[in-house]
Formats: C-alpha cells, sequence, structure tokens
C-alpha cells in the first residue's frame, strides 16, 4: 500500500498533465536607474504577491514592468522574471526590441514609435489621459508664478533629447528656448545653475507632487499642465524567438487587467493619474 501510494505521488508530480508551475524569463532593456527602483519596489516579492502601487519607488515605469509581469502570468506563462539589459535611454530600448536582442519593450510606447519589426497592444495610456507637469527648482520663485502659456514665453525648458513628444508639445508653445539632453542626470543640473527654467515630469504621489530627480528635489509648478497626444502602448518584437508567445499572452492578461480596473488602479495609486490636478490648466490646449 505505502510503497502504491509513492508510485501515484511520483507519478502525479511527473505528469505532464499536471506540470509543476514553470518560470519564464523575459529579456527586457532598461536603464540602471529603472532596474534599481524595481528591484527595491518588488523587495522579493513576484508580481502576483503585489497588490497595491502606492508608493515612491511606483514611477510609470516600475508600475508597468508589474503590469506585465500580471498580464504575462494572467496570460499563461507562468511567473516571469525579467532578464535585464542595461540601456541609457528610451531610444536604445526601443532599438534593442526592434533588432531583436530582447522581446519586450520595458515600458509604454508612443503609438507612432512602431514600425512593422515589432507587435503593437492595445493602448495602455488611451490618447488624451499622459499628462505631465512643468517642475522647477524650489528656489525658482518666477517660474512658480507662471500661470498661463503667455507667461511662459520668455522661459527655457531642458528635456531628454530622446523624449519626442514633449519636445514637440515644448515647440508648439513658443517658448524661448528648448534644451535638449541626452543624460538625464543634467536635467536637474540645468535647472540648479538656472540655464532652464522648467522640465516636464510626470506627477508624483507625494503629497506636494514633489520628485526626487538625481539628489534633486524638483516641485510641480501649481495650476498648470500639459497632456501629450497620442496612444501609449507595449511593444513586443517580431525578430525575437519568444515574440510571437509573448504577444499573445500579453494581449490575453492585459484584457484581463483592464476588464478588472488593475491598470487603472496601478497609475491612480501611483501617482501617474492624478486627482489632485483634475482642474488644473492645460497650457498646451490654449490658443
Amino acid at each position: 500500500m505505502f510503497i502504491g501510494l509513492c508510485a501515484c505521488l511520483v507519478f502525479s508530480l511527473l505528469s505532464p498533465h499536471k506540470p509543476l508551475l514553470a518560470k519564464t524569463t523575459i529579456s527586457v532593456p532598461v536603464t540602471v536607474d529603472i532596474e534599481k527602483n524595481y528591484l527595491a519596489f518588488m523587495n522579493n516579492r513576484t508580481a502576483v504577491q503585489v497588490s497595491s502601487f502606492n508608493s515612491p519607488l511606483a514611477s510609470r515605469i516600475v508600475v508597468t514592468l508589474v503590469l506585465i509581469q500580471k498580464a504575462l502570468h494572467l496570460g499563461g506563462l507562468g511567473d516571469v522574471e525579467f532578464e535585464f539589459h542595461v540601456v541609457p535611454n528610451s531610444e536604445r530600448e526601443r532599438a534593442e526590441v526592434k533588432s531583436g536582442r530582447v522581446v519586450l519593450g520595458s515600458q509604454d510606447y508612443w503609438d507612432y514609435d512602431f514600425d512593422d519589426t515589432v507587435y503593437m497592444s492595445e493602448p495602455v495610456i488611451p490618447n488624451g489621459t499622459f499628462e505631465k507637469g512643468l517642475y522647477t527648482h524650489p528656489t525658482n520663485a518666477s517660474m512658480l508664478s507662471v500661470r498661463n502659456r503667455e507667461s511662459l514665453k520668455d522661459r527655457s525648458a531642458v528635456i531628454g533629447g530622446t523624449w519626442k513628444g514633449d519636445i514637440a508639445v515644448l515647440q508648439s508653445l513658443n517658448i524661448r528656448e528648448v534644451h535638449t539632453v541626452y543624460e538625464y542626470r543634467t536635467i536637474p543640473k540645468f535647472l540648479c545653475l538656472g540655464r532652464a527654467d522648467f522640465t516636464l515630469l510626470e506627477f508624483s504621489s507625494n503629497p506636494d507632487m514633489a520628485v526626487s530627480y538625481y539628489g534633486e528635489t524638483l516641485i510641480p509648478v501649481p495650476g498648470i499642465k500639459l497632456v501629450l497626444p497620442g496612444n501609449r502602448c507595449w511593444m513586443v518584437s517580431q525578430k525575437h524567438p519568444q515574440g510571437d508567445q509573448v504577444f499573445k499572452a500579453l494581449n490575453i492578461g492585459l484584457k484581463r487587467l483592464q476588464q478588472d480596473g488593475t491598470i487603472k488602479r496601478a497609475f491612480n495609486e501611483s501617482g501617474f493619474f492624478q486627482k489632485r490636478v483634475k482642474g488644473w490648466r492645460v497650457i498646451n490646449g490654449e490658443h
């Protein structure tokens, strides 16, 4: 009897009809800072164990990485582990995915960044919902007094050189000067030294919506914000061997996360969808 029970147990564990839950490794490009913040936020948890995104570490990209893991799990890939490939910026992220060196982008991307080398998911952040604040150094009292588009004309901005959507919006405002930099840590230096008045950043969940950016605290100009046009979607490589499998699983999981409200709740809790700025003036909507 004992031998028979043991044999049945061994058979059930090895049976192809009842497989042990496997872990799937997915290659993803990230910057050093995102990798650091993601690992700190996860704190050795699995994505399934994450139930709240109310954390200073929960930037949009960190939230997106967790949502991607949740989606892939729901899509049938089990517990997904990331194999991070460190890159300097989002432009290199897209290049890595499009070349097939990695299978999946680490964040959502503008719909105009996609081509026939990659798959595009349904919108994760729909058109008209991607808002940014005009962030400045706390000592820049003049910038903090700006309340409309007209008052911006004699101001200067500093922005990441790969942030094409941000650059286009800033240029449409006809401000005095737009500095583009490719080392993101340069942005707060420009603001601290007075070489630029403001940059564009996503709102945070902090009580004052302040953002710690490469060691410097930046705060939003109160009462005004920008809306960046376009849909934001997840990007999967068509050239990578795992591309088809990952894209199918991702779509299944994304649909379920949208239906049960997880996507919206995650961005609300993290502060990316910031309720406190709902009544603020959209200055790139003024003419």
